[in-house]
């Protein structure tokens, strides 16, 4: 899935004590605050194998192999940012970063198993577990990243410079496209590193290691 960004900006103006043309908040801290969500997990019975086959795209599988479970996922990635912004005469603002809010984590996992496979059959619960494994290798590579990404949040907020302009939501938009760049790299990575993890567990002989299991596929 690709991963959908949502910027959004808060802007404080706030009026100075004195007009002076000096550009306050250079070297002031940005406070980062980081928020997760795990995800639920939704689980769906009503798919023929063909359809999942269909469901995983071209090319993920070839001819004579059946995909008897799929598991779908949403990184929900949303960054918002708060401004600092003076004025010496009304015309023109200095803009500079205060708070940077980040949210990563998922939305609700898509379980999905073949409805040739009922519930309480062996063939469900096997490919249900292996699916559970794909989900808890997607929420244990997001757990392991956070504390990495927020640091590169921080550094990434303090390089941006405070600004003199006379359109404030230009600017601040501006900034929070530059910050969201400067971020794009690691999503990149998380995902890479979660997609590894789990075609660990994708291969030929782990599925035999599960067909055997039971009976009724």
């Amino acid at each position: 899935m690709r991963v959908l960004l949502s910027v959004l900006a808060l802007i404080l103006l706030a009026q100075p004590a004195n007009a002076q043309q000096r550009c306050p908040g250079g070297d002031t801290l940005v406070d980062v605050a980081l928020t997760s969500d795990r995800g639920g997990v939704r689980f769906y019975n009503t798919k023929t194998l063909t359809d999942l086959k269909r469901m995983t795209g071209p090319g993920n599988y070839g001819n004579g192999e059946r995909v008897l479970g799929l598991t779908r996922r949403v990184l929900d990635y949303r960054l918002q940012a708060r401004t600092r912004t003076t004025t010496t005469d009304g015309r023109r603002y200095c803009v500079s970063l205060s708070r940077v809010d980040l949210h990563l984590g998922f939305k609700d996992f898509e379980v999905y198993i073949a409805r040739k496979y009922r519930p309480g059959s062996c063939a469900y619960r096997v490919t249900k577990e292996h699916e559970l494994t794909h989900v808890a290798l997607y929420r244990r590579e997001l757990a392991d990243s956070l504390a990495a990404f927020k640091a590169r949040v921080i550094d990434a907020a303090m390089r941006e410079p405070v600004v003199w302009t006379s359109d404030i939501n230009a600017t601040t938009q501006a900034m929070l496209n530059r910050l969201s760049r400067r971020l794009q790299a690691d999503l990149r990575r998380l995902e890479d590193n979660m997609d590894r993890a789990n075609s660990a567990i994708d291969t030929p002989e782990a599925y035999r290691q599960e067909h055997n299991k039971c009976r009724d596929w």
